[in-house]
């Protein structure tokens, strides 16, 4: 039998050829006979990292630390493979315990920023990958990997800057062209961020490239919807569907794009993407209804999304009234009042709906999946006329309270929810109170703030408090939708941003002004100052992005159009 240093002797040939399977066994000879062997252990490890057998790595690297403390290769090689295995607190310390010997060992700083980066410790992510790159000046992967740490931290023009600097020394690095433009665009500079996005994919990708090519093209296509380029948008997100079909995020985006356009026959079908969110909803044990009319006891309508987009919908109840026996509807227990003053549903239940409450062979089917299922079109959208009513009292009371005076009434509302505002659709879509001050100087109006919840605040540190109703701490507490109804009911105008307000209003019939970003919501099309949906409604549209100057002044000019006609 060949002795131990013959097995390790022939072991290292056999390695250096490039024939692992022989080195290994080689070596496993040598450690059965001595288990401290330094060199077998290191190299048998070494093989074992090659082959992705992380654990044999870790017990065979282990065993070699104990037996040659001194050298940083050891847990360099133990961290990694520590590492791989999503052992990350001991990784951790296997690299430190390198640094401590070596503390500018290559690679370690690098491979310690992407455990923390991992942890989503992202401050200690940039202290390590600014190290690597002082060892490394020159490192792509090292400018990449600081970039995007900084990216994930919002700080978008330190990220820009890494990126760049990857550019410099390799300029067809794909990842990095489509980071660049992710963060470009954050930045709401979409012409630099399209340019960045037509560079990456005019690069041939490679095989880990094609793995996200589909998420490229749409956000591709987000960025040219927001710089208006909606045709030009809706092609990428074609692109992105083609290279994965499975694609819901790309889907609603395409569905959202064609409604916009006015393409509805398109836009229906992939709208419905966007059910993806509204699982909650569902009624268990009940068939989803297919479109098919008089086929069920009871048809029960689904709210979803906003309560403007309940608002908006509900409307159809009244069309499937003449189909179907029972018209349901069940939605947000803070709507049910104003819903039921309709008279347009036999029932209506509030979230969540009790088996006990409805026909047990009746189907449901989400509120805003009625106008695909009925062929609604922007230019035919059927029912028109007023159907929210304001209850006469209330009304009434309100009415006694807001036109005492010879002043026109105005009711202002300016803010959505932030939350749902940062979504690219609804992201500008509201502003500051402070923008309605051009109105204030007009004589002869009076303001009302229909604003509930976010926004409210500004009206404290309003610089034109003195031109709101004497009232108005008494409707500011008054949050019932009822109550809001009848206020909108008792002023003269309603001017609004795009939120449940002008929907409400809309729907109630009263004039309303609603104030629209450049690219507004699909239901507001991108052009025309009149909208099919509610035909006492006005529209003012942004000619140019985040400039409400400019439709304040349009709104202040046919605001004294309007005084001067009394």
């Amino acid at each position: 039998m060949a002795s131990t240093q013959a097995q390790l002797k022939m072991a290292l040939q056999l390695h250096q050829r490039g024939d692992l399977r022989g080195a290994e066994a080689h070596y496993s000879q040598v450690l059965s006979a001595e288990p401290n062997n330094y060199t077998a252990l290191v190299n048998v490890a070494t093989i074992y990292l090659s082959k992705g057998e992380w654990q044999r790595a870790e017990r065979s690297l282990k065993w070699a630390s104990l037996t040659n403390v001194a050298n940083p290769e050891i847990f360099y090689k133990l961290g990694f493979s520590l590492q791989q295995q999503g052992k990350l607190d001991e990784a951790i310390v296997a690299y430190q315990k390198v640094l401590k010997k070596q503390d500018n060992y290559p690679g370690v700083y690098s491979q310690l920023g992407m455990i923390y980066h991992q942890q989503a410790k992202f401050e200690e992510a940039i202290s390590a990958f600014q190290k690597n790159i002082t060892l490394q000046p020159n490192s792509v992967d090292g400018y990449y990997n600081l970039g995007f740490a900084f990216q994930c931290l919002d700080k978008l023009d330190e990220a820009v800057f890494c990126y760049q600097q990857v550019l410099k020394i390799h300029q067809q690095h794909f990842p990095t062209y489509t980071n660049l433009a992710i963060c470009l665009k954050r930045q709401d500079k979409f012409v630099e961020s399209i340019a960045a996005f037509q560079k990456a994919l005019a690069i041939k990708p490679s095989s880990s490239d094609m793995n996200v090519l589909h998420e490229v093209f749409y956000n591709y296509g987000l960025t040219l919807y927001s710089n208006s380029q909606i045709e030009e948008a809706i092609i990428a997100y074609k692109e992105a569907i083609k290279l994965k079909e499975d694609y819901p995020e790309a889907r609603l985006s395409l569905g959202l794009a064609l409604l916009l356009i006015g393409n509805y026959p398109e836009g229906w079908p992939e709208y419905e993407f966007r059910l993806n969110d509204t699982e909650k909803y569902k009624i268990p044990n009940l068939t989803k209804w297919n479109g098919t009319l008089n086929d069920a006891p009871e048809l029960i309508l689904l709210g979803e999304q906003g309560i403007g987009d309940v608002i908006q919908f509900l409307r159809y109840g009244k069309l499937l009234k003449k189909s179907f026996p029972v018209v349901s509807i069940a939605v947000d227990k803070s709507l049910c009042n104003l819903v039921e003053q309709t008279k347009i549903f036999d029932q209506v239940y509030s979230f969540p709906v009790l088996p006990s409450s409805y026909n047990p062979n009746a189907k449901w089917i989400f509120v805003l999946s009625l106008p695909g299922l009925l062929n609604i079109s922007y230019q035919n959208p059927i029912l028109t006329e007023p159907y929210m009513i304001a209850e006469a009292n209330r009304s009434g009371f309100w009415h006694s309270k807001l036109q005492s005076s010879s002043s026109l009434v105005v009711g202002l509302n300016w803010q959505g929810n932030p939350k749902v505002e940062e979504c690219n659709d609804f992201k500008g879509r509201s502003f500051k109170l402070s923008e309605y001050e051009l109105l204030a100087s007009i004589p002869g109006l009076q303001f009302v703030s229909l604003q509930k919840g976010y926004g409210s605040e500004q009206l404290e540190t309003c610089t034109f408090k003195d031109k709101f109703v004497d009232c108005q701490d008494e409707i500011s507490a008054a949050w019932d939708w009822m109550e809001t109804a009848a206020i909108i009911n008792s002023c003269d105008l309603i001017i609004t941003s795009d939120t449940s307000v002008a929907h409400l209003a809309g729907a109630l019939g009263k004039p309303t002004w609603i104030l629209l970003k450049k690219i507004p919501e699909w239901r507001w099309a991108l052009e025309g100052e009149t909208s099919p949906w509610y035909p006492s409604v006005r529209l003012f549209r942004q000619t140019e992005a985040e400039n409400w100057m400019q439709v304040m002044l349009k709104v202040k000019e046919e605001l004294q159009k309007l005084l001067m006609k009394g």
